[in-house]
């Protein structure tokens, strides 16, 4: 028989949907027009994978460089302008719209 799980979260605690927390490294920080853009390298899931990098907008600093934060944020995002490319293999031609994600700190 296997243990009771003790790392149940409340539904009280439940992150609404389009919000998650980012735990990480600080590597930039830059202002422009009134608004923070805080890079965060994020650690690697494993030893085989690479960090992750992300980008964080915010009214408010997060941190400075090197420093460790934990924050909530709200995911977001836009859809840039479509482009046509070519399958190399078969010749046959699509579009690809890409889509930016954004993160804003959860105020």
């Amino acid at each position: 028989m296997s243990a009771p799980a003790t790392n149940i979260t409340p539904l009280s605690n439940k992150p609404k949907f389009c919000e998650t927390s980012v735990h990480g490294r600080v590597e930039d920080v830059q202002r422009y027009e009134g608004i923070y853009r805080t890079r965060v390298i994020c650690p690697a899931v494993d030893e085989f994978s690479s960090p992750q990098k992300l980008l964080i907008r915010s009214k408010t600093r997060l941190g400075s460089k090197d420093e460790l934060i934990t924050i909530s944020c709200r995911l977001g995002g836009y859809q840039r302008k479509p482009y046509r490319v070519t399958d190399k293999d078969t010749g046959e031609q699509t579009n690809v719209t890409p889509v930016d994600m954004t993160l804003d700190q959860i105020e």
